[in-house]
C-alpha cells in the first residue's frame, strides 16, 4: 500500500471549512448557489478528531416532521458552472461526498441530485441504507459516522461505491430536459427532510473513476530546485553566490499497471494517459498537503502482455505543498488599529486581502495597508462604498495569478499603477506578521491564505 494518493482527473470541491463559511460563500474558489424555505438549521461545525479531514462539516438539518416542508441545498445549475460547461454522459463523471447521516424524513432524506442533459438521478441518504432514488435499488447497512459515498456514470450506467466498495449496479433512472445539466447536494425535496453533515462535495467530469484504479502509484520522488549561480571573485579563489529563487519542483512518480487481459490492459494505459492529459493533477502525501503538477513525461515498460511499469515525470505549479484548507483572519481596524497575523509555513506565502467598507459609512479618504514585516506597502485612493469590497489578491484564489478588485468590477490588470490603486499586492513572512492600516476609520479587514510547507 503506497504512503501517498494521487486523486486523478480536475475535481471541484466544497470542503466544509468554517474560514470559507458555507458553499454559497463568495470567498470559495467554486461558489455553489443556495435555495432554501422554512427555517432550515446550517453552518459549519466541529466534527470529532479524525472522522473527517478537517475535523469539521457542513450540517444541514430540515425538519423531519411530517407536513412540515422545508428545503435547504447547495448547487451549480447555471451554464458557466463547470459541471454545465464540462459534463458528458459518454465521456463519463464522477460525484463523491464524505457524509453522515444522522437522521431522515420517513417519506426520504437528503441526497445528491444531478441531471447531464440527457438523463437524472439522485442518490439517497438513510441511516438504514442508501439508494438510487430513480433507479429504485438500494443497499442496506447501518450508516453510523462518515462514511465515503462515491458515484461513477458512463452513458446510463451507475455504480455507487460506499467506503470505496461497490455496492449498487444500476441506470440512470429517468430522462432529463435535453441539455439540463445541474448538479445539488442537501434536503433537494421540499417532502424530504432530515439532518445530515458533509465533510466534502466534489466532482470530477473527466471520467467514471474507480475509488481503485488498475494502476498503482508505489514511489515518489520530490527534487527541490534553486536558481543559483556563482559569481567568481576576481584574483581570488572564491566566489559570490546570491540568495537563489525557488523554482517549482519537480515529482517523478513510478508504479505499476494490470488489466485482466491484453485489451483490458490496453485500455487501463490509455484511461490512464488520458486523465493525465487532461490538465494539472492535485498530488498528496497525506490528507493535509497537496502540491497541484502537469505531467511532462511517461514511461511505460511491458513486462508481461497485461501488466507493466510506468514512470510519469510531473512539474509542479509551485515549489511547495500548500494546506488543503485556507486560514483566515478578520479585524475591525478602527477598534484595533495594528494587527498581527501569524504563518506557520516554511516560507513566504501569497494572501488575499479583502477590506469591505462599513454597512453606513462611505470611506473617500486614502485607504492604505502595510505590511511592516515584509516591507510591502499599498494604497488605495478611490472611494468605497458601504460594504463595498477592495480585494487585493496575490495568488490565493487562484496559485501566481494576481486580481485587484473594486466591488463588481472586474479583475484589474497588474503591476501596472491603474485608476486607484498603487503599491504593493501583499505576502506573509514565516512567522509574526505585523500590518497598519492607515485611513480606514470603518470597516473590516480579512486576510487569507493556505499555509505551506516544502514537504
Amino acid at each position: 500500500m503506497s504512503k501517498f494518493k494521487i486523486v486523478m482527473g480536475n475535481w471541484v470541491d466544497y470542503w466544509a471549512d468554517g474560514s470559507l463559511d458555507e458553499p454559497d460563500n463568495r470567498r470559495q474558489a467554486q461558489v455553489w448557489s443556495k435555495t432554501s424555505s422554512g427555517s432550515p438549521v446550517i453552518g459549519v461545525i466541529a466534527s470529532t478528531s479524525g472522522s473527517t479531514p478537517n475535523a469539521q462539516s457542513l450540517k444541514i438539518d430540515t425538519s423531519e416532521v411530517t407536513g412540515t416542508n422545508e428545503t435547504a441545498f447547495y448547487g451549480h445549475n447555471s451554464g458557466t458552472a463547470p459541471w454545465a460547461q464540462n459534463v458528458d454522459k459518454d465521456q463519463g463523471y464522477t460525484i463523491e461526498a464524505q457524509v453522515k447521516v444522522v437522521d431522515a424524513k420517513s417519506e426520504g432524506g437528503q441526497l445528491i441530485y444531478w441531471e447531464d442533459g440527457n438523463n437524472k438521478e439522485y442518490l439517497l441518504f438513510d441511516p438504514a441504507f442508501v439508494k438510487l432514488g430513480f433507479d429504485g435499488t438500494t443497499y442496506a447497512f447501518t450508516a453510523t459516522g462518515f462514511n465515503k459515498y462515491r458515484v461513477t456514470v458512463k452513458s446510463t450506467e451507475v455504480k455507487v461505491y460506499v467506503n470505496d466498495t461497490l455496492r449498487i449496479t444500476g441506470t440512470m433512472g429517468q430522462a432529463g430536459t435535453a441539455h439540463t445539466k445541474r448538479i445539488f447536494f442537501g434536503d433537494f425535496f421540499s417532502t424530504f427532510g432530515g439532518e445530515c453533515r458533509y465533510a466534502y462535495m466534489r466532482y470530477s467530469t473527466e471520467d467514471a473513476l474507480k475509488p481503485t484504479e488498475d494502476w498503482n502509484f508505489a514511489t515518489i520522488d520530490l527534487q527541490d530546485r534553486r536558481r543559483v549561480r556563482a559569481n567568481t571573485v576576481i584574483r581570488s579563489s572564491n566566489s559570490i553566490i546570491p540568495d537563489g529563487k525557488m523554482n517549482p519542483a519537480r515529482l517523478r512518480l513510478a508504479g505499476t499497471i494490470s488489466g485482466s487481459n491484453y485489451d483490458n490492459f490496453r485500455n487501463n494505459v490509455r484511461r490512464l494517459k488520458k486523465l493525465l492529459d487532461a490538465g494539472t493533477q492535485r498530488v498528496h502525501l497525506d490528507d493535509e498537503r497537496f502540491i497541484d503538477a502537469l505531467h511532462s513525461a511517461f514511461r511505460l515498460r511491458t513486462i508481461t502482455q497485461d501488466y507493466a511499469s510506468f514512470d510519469i515525470g510531473m512539474q509542479a505549479r509551485s515549489p511547495f505543498f500548500q494546506e488543503q484548507w485556507a486560514s483566515y483572519f478578520s479585524t475591525a481596524p478602527a477598534a484595533n488599529g495594528t494587527f498581527y497575523v501569524v504563518n506557520n509555513s516554511d516560507i513566504e506565502i501569497p494572501i488575499k486581502v479583502v477590506i469591505t467598507g462599513a454597512a453606513a459609512t462611505t470611506i473617500d479618504n486614502d485607504i492604505r495597508l502595510k505590511n511592516i514585516t515584509a516591507d510591502q506597502d499599498a494604497k488605495y485612493t478611490g472611494v468605497l462604498a458601504p460594504t463595498q469590497e477592495l480585494i487585493i489578491d496575490k495568488g490565493f484564489d487562484n496559485y501566481n495569478e494576481f486580481a485587484v478588485t473594486v466591488g463588481s468590477n472586474a479583475h484589474l490588470a497588474f503591476p501596472a499603477s491603474f485608476g486607484s490603486f498603487e503599491g504593493d499586492l501583499f505576502t506573509l513572512k514565516p512567522g509574526e506578521n505585523i500590518f497598519v492600516p492607515i485611513g480606514l476609520a470603518a470597516g473590516t479587514i480579512e486576510i487569507y491564505w493556505r499555509e505551506a510547507f516544502l514537504q
